[in-house]
């Protein structure tokens, strides 16, 4: 089974120009000028594939699948998929409870579960692993791909969605880059660091992608009261985990981050498709094949 062909490509020239009045008239390679150059940027859609709609066959197909981070939303469900998760099912239970969340989605099972959010603990191997906004979250980028792609079973995929920094509360946030992925696998980072936890107190914003794209992108504004909050945070995470983000990517950025840690051999994960923000929303879509 190949799962690349759920997957039509990411730019389609004939429903790039069906959906687009004011394209009817380009040629060929017009038009695929214009979406690099203007569409991807413009968020217009390019495909009549849209992952948060339409991953519905490939999830409910019967083969071993993986789902990272399901909390108390899973993507898939049925007794082909198994979960991993920070926190167990109970632990769920109880944070729904805590944060008034309808428990209904909750899985009855977190097959492994790691505090720490540690993969090595998965003893299978899937034809498909899947997360829904994980990546960012991840302490050190590098161990996590190795991990998917050692549980990952020959010319399986690995389906990301991931946030666009640009139209997120990461927003005035700098992208990544390289160096900082491979320092911090060099030094095996497992907890977030002290930047990464200043960063999120101090340099967010809102996260409303539809004020983003109309160039709203809030005040970033240093508060003494968000320095205290951060600080006494800080001394808690001496002993805790924080649920914060690690990284800033665009799509763009992902890209060639991943095409150099392959480069670099840390991991053998290709990217087969990469679907880039929509207009009005923060999220892009990456399907990784090994």
């Amino acid at each position: 089974m190949n799962f690349l062909d759920y997957f039509p490509e990411s730019y389609v020239s004939d429903y790039y120009r069906e959906i687009h009045p004011d394209l009817h008239h380009m040629s060929e390679e017009e038009l695929y000028q214009h979406f690099i150059q203007f569409g991807r940027e413009e968020g217009r859609q390019s495909s009549p594939f849209l992952p948060r709609r339409d991953l519905s066959a490939l999830l409910n197909t019967p083969i071993p699948i993986l789902e990272i981070g399901p909390l108390c939303n899973p993507l898939a469900t049925g007794p082909h998929v198994r979960y991993f998760d920070l926190l167990s099912s109970q632990e769920i239970h109880d944070w729904t409870k805590q944060q008034q969340i309808s428990p209904v989605k909750i899985p009855e099972t977190i097959h492994y579960h790691s505090k720490e959010g540690d993969l090595g603990i998965v003893d299978a191997q899937f034809a498909l692993v899947i997360s829904s906004h994980c990546l960012e979250h991840q302490t050190d980028l590098i161990a996590h791909l190795q991990h998917v792609e050692r549980i990952l079973s020959d010319g399986g995929c690995y389906l990301l969605y991931v946030p666009d920094k640009r139209y997120c509360f990461d927003h005035f946030l700098p992208v990544s880059t390289l160096i900082q992925v491979v320092a911090a696998h060099l030094d095996q980072q497992h907890l977030h660091t002290a930047e990464h936890l200043l960063n999120h107190r101090l340099l967010t914003t809102h996260n409303d992608p539809v004020r983003h794209w109309q160039g709203d992108h809030g005040q970033n504004v240093l508060h003494m009261e968000h320095l205290k909050e951060m600080l006494m945070q800080w001394r808690a995470h001496k002993q805790n985990a924080l649920d914060i983000h690690a990284w800033q990517f665009t799509p763009q950025t992902l890209t060639i981050i991943l095409q150099q840690l392959q480069v670099l051999s840390f991991n053998h994960l290709r990217i087969a498709r990469l679907f880039h923000t929509l207009r009005n929303s923060f999220e892009f879509f990456v399907v990784l094949q090994k």
